[in-house]
């Protein structure tokens, strides 16, 4: 993906693997893989984290966007397909216009690949892969993380209710946190994926999310 956009590989990306299968916490033999792709914003960019009137949701401006023509015209060119007139970082156009333009080039489809399906779930570019009689997804989710502050992420996904400048919410992640509570938890994690055993069985509609951090 660096290889493909300089832009995206300007923005200093990290792999953090999320989700249960990372967690230790899957149910059953793992098929789905969930794997944050953490971009850092340019320090140039001065990015604000602001409060919004939505709960576990903030804006992000960046007051010295345009100091990147200066100091990285490529990458201001690019992230002004999602940064609107003020400033602000859009999710929805970040995912579209961004993050599935470098997915199409990487991961075209052939005959010959064995990624044979891209598209696109909420907050996550998911891929299928499929090969010696298995199928595998892997949700790819772009995050946005503060030069100086990695201890929380800023994820593309918007608050279901209808607010305006609806594009300029993005979700606050603290995975690094809720890893750190359950370290070092010897019945923990058993016990999680008890309860996510007997979910399943007696068919309740209980996201494993809200069985994980019942016991924080």
């Amino acid at each position: 993906m660096k290889k493909k956009s300089p832009a995206f590989k300007n923005l200093k990306p990290k792999i953090f693997g999320s989700g249960s299968s990372f967690e230790g916490l899957k149910v059953g033999q793992p098929g789905e893989f969930d794997i944050d792709v953490l971009l850092t914003l340019p320090e140039e960019t001065q990015p604000v984290v602001k409060p919004s009137n939505v709960p576990g949701f903030v804006q992000l401006q960046l007051p010295g966007f345009d100091k990147l023509t200066k100091t990285d015209p490529e990458l201001h060119k690019v992230m002004c397909k999602f940064v609107d007139n003020q400033n602000y970082l859009l999710t929805t156009q970040m995912k579209s216009s961004f993050m599935q333009s470098i997915f199409d080039k990487t991961f075209p489809m052939s005959g010959r690949q064995k990624i044979t399906r891209v598209q696109s779930q909420g907050p996550a570019l998911t891929l299928t892969i499929e090969g010696f009689n298995i199928s595998v997804l892997v949700d790819l989710v772009p995050c946005f993380i503060l030069p100086e502050r990695d201890d929380f992420f800023l994820v593309p996904k918007e608050p279901k209710r209808e607010h305006s400048h609806l594009a300029r919410y993005w979700r606050l992640s603290f995975q690094k946190q809720e890893r750190e509570l359950m370290f070092d938890k010897n019945w923990m994690k058993p016990t999680i994926r008890v309860m996510k055993c007997m979910r399943d069985h007696l068919k309740h509609k209980v996201s494993s999310y809200a069985i994980k951090t019942v016991f924080f």
